[in-house]
């Protein structure tokens, strides 16, 4: 297994929305066909939040069938697909984008549309980590599951 070095805590970047909102229409256009629907999940979804920067999303589709048709398109947009990631989590496509100039890296986990809404609920729904309060902090603390999310998708 390839080790790769943990980006920093950094404070909240006013830029991250704008991030989400381009990678979202991007996204669409691929899936112009298919009812899906993105959601901006983890530290850099909660406005003045510290965060690594790095844009998570979910995406939900109808089916397993119309994520995995997408694949190639999604290579063509500059994702690499991640079997190995699936291991911990088999209910997932997990797919990641490097940073592209003022873009930062960006991890995407597509599921068919019934899971999304599961996993969003299972991780809001975790306690934050012992020591963390409600929030990260840019100190390092908060490395547990203090997910928040935000669906800034009208197209449900």
């Amino acid at each position: 297994m390839r080790l790769t070095r943990v980006p920093p805590l950094v404070g909240s970047q006013t830029q991250w929305r704008a991030n989400f909102v381009s990678a979202q229409a991007q996204l669409r256009r691929l899936f112009e066909a298919v009812h899906f629907r993105t959601e901006l999940i983890g530290s850099t979804a909660v406005a003045g939040l510290c965060a690594k920067p790095v844009i998570d999303m979910v995406l939900g589709a109808p089916s397993w069938a119309l994520i995995e048709a997408q694949v190639p398109a999604l290579a063509g947009i500059g994702y690499t697909y991640r079997p190995v990631c699936e291991a911990p989590l088999p209910e997932r496509r997990y797919f990641v984008r490097p940073a592209q100039g003022a873009m930062p890296r960006i991890h995407l986990a597509a599921v068919p549309r019934r899971r999304s809404h599961r996993m969003r609920e299972q991780d809001t729904a975790q306690p934050p980590a012992p020591g963390c309060g409600d929030r990260k902090s840019c100190q390092g603390r908060g490395r547990g599951r203090d997910h928040f999310s935000h669906n800034p998708d009208p197209a449900r």
